[in-house]
């Protein structure tokens, strides 16, 4: 049995982490606890509307997008997501 390399074990930050639920545009999305948007948008969670540039937009179709708004603040993909929170959007900053 060839030796593992430990450069190549990925670990999961997540992994005990407890699930949460936020909604965007009146729909509902899990994420982990502690995740922030770039998490979430890398991850398994994301079913690919979700997009991150330094701000989080959501792809409404294949040409528009929204960015996700914390009440009247845009997200960045540095903030950590909001169990139960109701996120807003705008077409602009």
């Amino acid at each position: 049995v060839p030796d593992e390399d430990e450069d190549d074990v990925v670990i999961d930050p997540f992994a005990n982490a407890r699930t949460i639920r936020f909604t965007f545009y009146g729909s509902s999305y899990s994420a982990k606890e502690g995740m922030t948007w770039a998490d979430y948008v890398n991850s398994d969670y994301n079913s690919g509307f979700f997009i991150s540039n330094g701000y989080v937009k959501y792809m409404i179709t294949g040409l528009d997008s929204a960015y996700v708004y914390d009440s009247i603040i845009p997200v960045r993909d540095t903030d950590i997501i909001m169990d139960t929170y109701s996120y807003d959007w705008s077409f602009s900053i």
